[in-house]
């Protein structure tokens, strides 16, 4: 096979909607203000001060975070700043003993990680030998799409290979796992402890289980009462990455069929998993994290042909087009 790298990156452009967006809601994090990015623009450069006033950050201003963020990442060192985090969703302090001690009267010595949900939360990780606790998957998981995402378009030359299709496959049921998590967080955080205006009524969230996925986005305004709208995009983004997920996951229909541009709309439709996680997060007022603003600001994949031949455009019956049920009545419905 070739070694053309059929899936490329497109260059970012600077200065970007989404990175100005991602900026101003950094400005606002750590300034503990709420102000447009107009009102920012005029403001003079600011001084952080954290840590118990023991630290302080290097002067920042928006502009200077937007450029910042325009490598596609952010560099919060550079300002001398703490990492924007959410105390309860991403908490990640795991635990990984390689010992297992008993002491003189026979008892092992053991270690617990409490959860972020409140200490009415009913389940305590605890070892007392080798293993590892994870209180929250939520940065894991961001940081695994990041990476399977970059090595996915990396390898694209491969993209016949099972270690390729794997790699695909891993990457849109993280996706999925990602609102999963986030939603069910939420869900605990809203029963266990609630922050004050948030409300949490079970018989009207529903079942946890056994329902459709979307329907438990409904969750974040049930418990928030704060607005909560997908745009459009997002929404059957999310809807084909989820059947996506399905198919890989129960093998109904027992076949599959890609062509490489099936996998650069994938590639770029994963992203919405990102803006969802974000509009999840504003509702209930928690700040974006490293990981995520480097999963936002990812860049558009494109597919690029080994040769300049004329092509047609893609028909419906063709790659993923010809092993999907036509019949809905035939699709496996999953959650």
């Amino acid at each position: 096979m070739s070694s053309h790298a059929f899936l490329q990156f497109v260059p970012r452009v600077a200065q970007g909607r989404l990175l100005r967006d991602v900026a101003l809601a950094l400005m606002n994090y750590y300034n503990n203000e709420s102000h447009s990015r107009t009102k920012w623009v005029k403001m003079q450069a600011r001084i952080i001060v954290y840590a118990g006033k023991t630290k302080q950050s290097a002067p920042i201003t928006l502009r200077l975070l937007e450029r910042n963020l325009e490598h596609g990442s952010f560099d919060h060192g550079a300002f001398k700043l703490f990492a924007p985090t959410c105390a309860w969703l991403d908490f990640d302090t795991s635990l990984a003993p390689a010992f297992h001690y008993v002491d003189t009267e026979g008892n092992a010595v053991s270690m617990r990680v409490q959860t972020t949900l409140g200490e009415r939360f009913p389940l305590v990780p605890h070892l007392d030998r080798e293993g590892v606790i994870y209180p929250s998957f939520q940065q894991p998981i961001i940081g695994r799409i990041v990476k399977l995402r970059r090595m996915l378009v990396e390898s694209s030359s491969e993209y016949h290979t099972y270690d390729w299709l794997m790699g695909l496959r891993e990457l849109v049921a993280e996706c999925v796992s990602l609102i999963d998590i986030t939603l069910h967080q939420l869900y605990f955080k809203a029963e266990y402890d609630p922050l004050p205006t948030w409300k949490f009524d079970r018989s009207k969230l529903g079942a946890r289980q056994g329902r459709r996925l979307v329907d438990k986005l409904r969750w974040v305004r049930q418990i928030t009462n704060q607005p909560f709208h997908l745009s459009e995009v997002e929404r059957q983004d999310f809807l084909e990455i989820k059947a996506l997920r399905n198919h890989f996951s129960h093998f109904d229909p027992p076949c599959f069929c890609f062509t490489i541009e099936d996998a650069a709309r994938w590639l770029n439709q994963v992203r919405s998993t990102a803006m969802i996680n974000w509009r999840i997060r504003q509702a209930v007022a928690s700040p974006l994290s490293g990981s995520l603003v480097e999963f936002l600001l990812a860049e558009d994949v494109r597919f690029v042909p080994q040769t300049n031949e004329r092509r047609l455009p893609q028909p419906d019956n063709i790659g993923y087009g010809s092993v999907r049920w036509k019949d809905p009545e035939q699709s496996e419905g999953g959650t």
